[in-house]
C-alpha cells in the first residue's frame, strides 16, 4: 500500500508541474471583452450577471425587457475572471447586477461595490459562508462555506425566487410576466430534482471522488458523499496525505471513476486515476455557460454521468 501511495503522489507532483486552472492548459488570468450589443438591444436596460448560471436565470425570466450581459465569456474560470475597464462601465451602467458574492469572484465584487445601488449578492441573501474567510471550513470541506448552490435543484428554486424579487423591483411593468416565468422555470427544477432523486436512488456506489469540492451540496441533497481531491478553490493544490487517504477510499469503497471537470486541468484527477486502475468522467459544475444546450440540459447530462460513474 506504501508503495501505491508514492507512486501515486509522484505522479500528481508531476502533473502539478504543468496544471493549470483551465482544461486547456491556458496560463495565467482570463482576460475578457467588452460585451457586443446589436442596434435594438442599445435602446433596452442592461443586467449584468457575473457569471453563467446567474445569467440564464435572469435571461429566462426578463424576457426581452432588458438585454443580458454575462461577465465571464465561454470556457473562462469564473474564479479568475479580471473586470476589464469596458466590462467595468457596463457593469456601472447596468439597471441591476446580479452577483454570486463572498468571494467568489473577488474582481466583479469590487467593481459592484462602486454602485451605491442595484447589486444583488446571491449567496447573502441564501445564507453561505465566505471561504476565503473561513479556512477552516475550506480545509473540511465545509457545506457551509460550498457556494455552489445551483448545482442543488432545490436551492436554485430559491435563487429564482430571490433574483425575480430583484427584477421585479426594478422592471415593475413586467412583474406579471417575471412572476409567470419564475413559476415555470421553478417546475423545471423540481422536475430536475425528482429525476435526480429517482436516477440515484439505486447507485451501488454512493461516494463522489471529484477534482474540487464543487459538488458537496449536490452529494447531500441525494444521499451521497463527495471526496474532493481539493477544497472549494479549483487553483488549491492537493496534499500528498489527501492522495494517500483518496487512494485508500478507492481501494476500499470499490470506486471506479472519478469525476474531472472540463474548466479544470485533469491531470490530478487523471493521475490518480490511472494509479488506482479507474476511469476518469467529466462532471459540470456549469460554471460557464455550455457548448450546446443550457443550464437544465447540462444538469441532465451530469445526472447521465452520475448514474454511469456510480453504476446505477
Amino acid at each position: 500500500m506504501k508503495f501505491v501511495h508514492l507512486s501515486v503522489c509522484l505522479a500528481v507532483v508531476a502533473a502539478l508541474g504543468s496544471c493549470s486552472s483551465s482544461a486547456n492548459d491556458n496560463p495565467g488570468k482570463s482576460t475578457t471583452t467588452q460585451p457586443s450589443f446589436s442596434s435594438d438591444s442599445k435602446a433596452k436596460p442592461t443586467v449584468v450577471a457575473s457569471f453563467y448560471p446567474l445569467a440564464f436565470v435572469a435571461d429566462r425570466l426578463v424576457g426581452d425587457v432588458a438585454t443580458i450581459v454575462n461577465l465571464t465569456p465561454p470556457g473562462v474560470e469564473p474564479h479568475d475572471l479580471e473586470v476589464s475597464p469596458e466590462q467595468a462601465g457596463v457593469l456601472e451602467d447596468a439597471k441591476l447586477v446580479l452577483t454570486m458574492g463572498q468571494g467568489l469572484q473577488p474582481s466583479v465584487e469590487d467593481a459592484a461595490r462602486r454602485r451605491s445601488s442595484g447589486v444583488i449578492s446571491l449567496l447573502d441573501l441564501l445564507g453561505v459562508t465566505n471561504p476565503a474567510k473561513d479556512k477552516r471550513a475550506e480545509e473540511k470541506f465545509d457545506l457551509r462555506s460550498d457556494p455552489h448552490v445551483w448545482l442543488d435543484p432545490q436551492l436554485m428554486q430559491n435563487a429564482v425566487a430571490e433574483i425575480a424579487t430583484a427584477l421585479a423591483k426594478v422592471f415593475p411593468d413586467s412583474i406579471d410576466d417575471i412572476n409567470i416565468r419564475s413559476t415555470e422555470l421553478g417546475a423545471e427544477l423540481s422536475e430536475i430534482d425528482a429525476a435526480y432523486v429517482s436516477g440515484l436512488a439505486q447507485c451501488k456506489g454512493r461516494v463522489l471522488v471529484t477534482s474540487h469540492a464543487a459538488f458537496g451540496r449536490l452529494a447531500q441533497r441525494y444521499g451521497l458523499t463527495q471526496q474532493a481531491i481539493v477544497g472549494v478553490s479549483p487553483d488549491a493544490e492537493p496534499t500528498a496525505d489527501r492522495l494517500a487517504a483518496l487512494t485508500d477510499l478507492v481501494e476500499k469503497k470499490n470506486i471506479t471513476t472519478i469525476f474531472a471537470e472540463e474548466l479544470v486541468s485533469p491531470k490530478v484527477a487523471d493521475a490518480l486515476a490511472r494509479e488506482t486502475g479507474v476511469a476518469v468522467a467529466v462532471l459540470s459544475p456549469i460554471e460557464s455557460a455550455p457548448k450546446q444546450g443550457n443550464y437544465v440540459t447540462a444538469m441532465t447530462k451530469n445526472l447521465t454521468v452520475l448514474r454511469a460513474g456510480l453504476n446505477c
